[in-house]
This record gives C-alpha cells, structure tokens and sequence, in this order.
C-alpha cells in the first residue's frame, strides 16, 4: 500500500514538473533525466527555460552564455557547459534564477552555503543535503518543481 502512494506522489510531482517546463523536447528531457551527475549546461537550461529566460529550441551551451547575465551566474565565466554543478550550486542558482526569496545570511554572504539553507527550510530541499553533493536530473527536476510550488504560494 505503501508503494503504491509513493508511486503516486512520484508521477504527480513529475507530471507537474513536466508541466511547468512547457513543452520541452522529449529528447532533452531524457538528456536531463539520464544524467546520474547534473551539467552545468543541463541545470542552466531547465532553470531558464522554466523561467522563460531562453526559448525550449537553446541548446545547453546557449543556457550557460545566458547564465552569466545572472548575478549567480558570474562564478561560472570560466566552466564549461559539460562540466557537473554540484547541489550547492544548482540550488543558488535556482534561488536567483526563480527569484525565490534570500534568508537574512544569504542576503550578507550569497553563496551556494546560505542557499542551500534557505531553501531546506522553505521545504525545497528535501532528503540529505550537503553543498558538494551530487545531484542528478530527476533530483534537480524535482526542486525546480517544488521551487515553482512555493514561488505560486508567495505571490
């Protein structure tokens, strides 16, 4: 019993994020999805197509030129697209680029540290956190989701 409504709660967190990332190629969606270590290239890309920063038909490299427009995106000048963006990153990132609200530290001292913080306690982040973890595509699709959700809630 207990599969199946973690089953459920699977595809409707999914359907939503698919949702909210429009109409998205299948192709760079299972790109995204099949990553085990998320690409900086990758995680620009969904994070500003969601925001509708760039057009679904970029590529991911076209994501990080546009990326450095970004206060955020200024650490990343000398990266390229293929290189992996660690859950500290990704999650600074995703605060500018969905412009969800900054904690009192991170206000002081932006950085992927205070980021992290803010958004486990808003409930973004959910499971074991740490700024240098991994994250995959499904784990970063996830908290694009559940970012949107509390984005929604505050307006």
């Amino acid at each position: 019993m207990r599969f199946f409504r973690q089953l459920g709660v699977f595809i409707a967190v999914f359907s939503l994020v698919l949702t909210g990332l429009f109409g998205q190629t299948n192709q760079m969606l299972d790109e995204i999805l099949a990553q085990d270590s998320l690409s900086l290239g990758h995680g620009a890309y969904i994070l500003l197509v969601t925001s509708q920063a760039i057009d679904e038909a970029s590529t991911p490299a076209q994501a990080v030129e546009e990326l450095l427009a970004y206060d955020s995106g200024s650490r990343f000048a000398n990266h390229q697209p293929t290189d992996t963006i660690d859950l500290g990153e990704f999650v600074y990132l995703t605060q500018d680029i969905l412009e969800i609200p900054r904690g009192l530290w991170s206000s002081v001292f932006p950085g992927p540290r205070y980021s992290l913080r803010d958004l486990e306690f808003l409930g973004i982040i959910q499971g074991q956190a740490a700024t240098h973890s991994i994250i995959t595509g499904e784990r970063a699709l996830r908290i694009i989701n559940r970012a949107l959700s509390e984005r929604e809630r505050r307006q």
